[in-house]
């Protein structure tokens, strides 16, 4: 959930038809060219989830929400070819507090928070070397 997609992020969105979703599912592919029954693919299950951080410059408490990624369920929905190593992309994936971007400095998110209740707000994917696309 990257503003204004900045570089290769994108927003996801937890509605559909007007109605608001418990989880939303992202699928990359292999490559641009994939299609059909032999397209690889890793299939993301993506939730968000409240949890409670404490300012640390007003000493305030206050709710924030949070990714949550279900890693099995990427495993069991992702072409095997992905799964395995040397790509590993299920389990070498992983929700992480920074915002990344053209401009931003990850150093600077969250600043107020201590480290361990910063959310994780970017779903990081292995290097682009394994060549997966968004599908919108």
């Amino acid at each position: 959930m990257i503003p204004n997609q900045l570089g290769s992020n994108g927003p996801i969105s937890f509605w559909q038809n007007g109605v608001r979703q418990d989880t939303c599912e992202l699928v990359f592919y292999k490559t641009a060219a994939e299609t059909g029954p032999t397209a690889q693919f890793a299939k993301f299950r993506v939730g968000e989830t409240a949890k409670q951080v404490t300012d640390l410059y007003t000493g305030l408490t206050q709710t924030v929400t949070e990714l949550t990624y279900d890693q099995a369920y990427c495993v069991a929905n992702s072409s095997p070819a992905l799964v395995r190593p040397p790509v590993a992309i299920c389990t070498n994936s992983k929700i992480v507090p920074t915002l990344v971007g053209a401009g931003m400095d990850p150093g600077e998110a969250y600043v107020s928070l201590a480290d361990a209740e910063k959310p994780l707000v970017t779903l990081t994917l292995p290097p682009p070397s394994i060549g997966l696309r968004r599908r919108r």
